[in-house]
C-alpha cells in the first residue's frame, strides 16, 4: 500500500530539496508565465465586472450579487478545476436559467435565499457526478432540447428587458405574455431620454468590437453612458441609476444556511437539477473545446467537482449560481492566460 506520493516522499526525507524545487518552480513561473497571466486576468476583470452586473439584473438580482458571483467561483474553481483556461463565474445562460425557474417568485421576499439555494443545490449535483464520474450523462442531452430551453427562456429575458429599455413602467405581474401585452398596450408612454440611453449604449458596444474585440467594450459603454446620464441630467428626465433601485446591500461574504418548508424545497431541487444541467453543458462544451484546440487533456470528473465546490461554496457565501463562462474564457485566451492563476486572479482583483 502506498503510503507518501513521491512528493509526500521526497519532502518528508529531504525538505531542503523539496523547498528548492518549489523555489525554481515559482521563479521558472514568474520568469516565464506570470506577465502573462496577470495581462489576462486584469481583462477579463475588467470585463467581468460589467457583464456581472449586466448578468445578475438578468436573474432579478441586485448588481452587487453579479460581483460576487465572478468572485468566489472565479478564484476557487481553477485551483481544483482541471482546465487550464476555463473562467468561472455566473454566466449569460445560468442568469437566464435562473430567471426562467424562478420566474414565478420575482418580487418575493425569499427570493434572493432561493437563488442562492440553487447555488447550493446545483453544486452538490455537480460534484456527486464528478466524484462518481457521470459526466458522460450530458452526452444524451439532445441539442434541440438545449437550443429549445434557451429560447424560451431567452424569450422571458427579452420581455422582462423591454421595461429598462424602453422606460415603460413594468406591471407588477409574473405572467410573460401579460408583460408583453402591457407593453405593447402603453407604448405611448415610452420615455425617450431612457430609449436613447440604451439605443446608444447599443450602438457604441457594436462600434467599439469591431474597432477592435479586445477593448473592454462593455467597460467602455458602461462608463460612458453614466458619464453622460450625470452630466446631462437625465436622471431628473426618468433614467435610472443603480441607485434607484434601492440602498445597496453592505459588501461582505456572510454564510447562508436555507430554511425552506418541505413545499419549497419540491419547488427547489427540481430546478436546480436544471441550473446543474445547464451549467455542466456550457462548462464542459467550453472546457472540451478548450482543449482540444490546445492540444491538452482534460479530466471531466475533477473539472466536474471543481465546479460543484465553486458553486457549492459560492451558495453558503451568498452567490448566484455559477458555470464556465463561455465569453471570459474566449478573452481570458486572447489575452494571453498560460496558466489556471490567470482565471483565479481575475476573481481577485474584480
Amino acid at each position: 500500500m502506498q503510503l507518501f506520493t513521491p512528493v509526500n516522499l521526497r519532502f518528508t526525507l529531504d525538505p531542503m530539496g523539496y523547498n528548492q524545487t518549489m523555489q525554481r518552480r515559482l521563479r521558472s513561473y514568474y520568469s516565464h508565465h506570470f506577465r502573462h497571466d496577470l495581462q489576462a486576468a486584469l481583462t477579463v476583470a475588467l470585463i467581468a465586472i460589467p457583464q456581472s452586473m449586466a448578468y445578475a439584473l438578468i436573474a432579478g438580482l441586485n448588481p452587487i450579487y453579479g460581483l460576487a458571483g465572478v468572485i468566489i467561483p472565479a478564484i476557487i474553481a481553477p485551483l481544483i478545476g482541471s482546465s487550464s483556461y476555463l473562467v468561472t463565474g455566473l454566466s449569460n445562460a445560468i442568469a437566464i436559467t435562473t430567471a426562467g425557474v424562478l420566474a414565478g417568485y420575482t418580487g418575493t421576499s425569499d427570493y434572493l435565499q432561493m437563488v442562492f439555494a440553487l447555488a447550493l443545490i446545483s453544486g452538490l449535483v455537480k460534484l456527486i457526478l464528478g466524484i462518481f464520474r457521470l459526466g458522460w450523462i450530458t452526452r444524451i442531452i439532445s441539442n434541440s432540447v438545449l437550443t429549445g430551453f434557451l429560447i424560451g427562456l431567452g424569450s422571458l429575458i427579452i420581455i422582462n428587458q423591454l421595461s429598462p429599455l424602453t422606460g415603460i413602467p413594468r406591471p407588477d405581474a409574473s405572467s410573460a405574455i401579460f408583460t408583453l401585452a402591457d407593453e405593447l398596450t402603453n407604448f405611448n408612454l415610452i420615455n425617450p431620454f431612457v430609449l436613447m440611453v440604451a439605443v446608444g449604449s447599443i450602438a457604441i458596444l457594436v462600434i467599439i468590437r469591431k474597432f477592435d474585440p479586445r477593448l473592454p467594450s462593455e467597460m467602455v459603454v458602461i462608463l460612458l453612458a453614466s458619464l453622460f446620464v450625470y452630466w446631462v441630467g437625465w436622471r431628473d428626465e426618468g433614467v435610472r441609476v443603480i441607485a434607484d433601485l434601492g440602498e445597496l446591500p453592505k459588501f461582505g461574504f456572510n454564510l447562508f444556511f436555507p430554511k425552506f418548508s418541505l413545499e419549497d424545497w419540491e419547488f427547489l431541487i427540481p430546478g436546480g437539477l436544471a441550473v446543474a444541467l445547464m451549467s455542466m453543458v456550457e462548462a464542459l462544451t467550453v472546457s472540451k473545446s478548450v482543449a482540444l484546440s490546445k492540444g491538452q487533456h482534460l479530466n471531466v470528473s475533477k473539472e466536474l467537482v471543481g465546479q460543484g465546490i465553486a458553486s457549492l461554496i459560492g451558495g453558503f457565501l451568498q452567490t448566484p449560481p455559477s458555470s464556465g463562462s463561455t465569453a471570459r474564457t474566449a478573452v481570458n485566451i486572447s489575452s494571453g492566460a498560460r496558466t489556471k492563476l490567470a482565471a483565479t486572479m481575475s476573481g481577485v482583483f474584480v
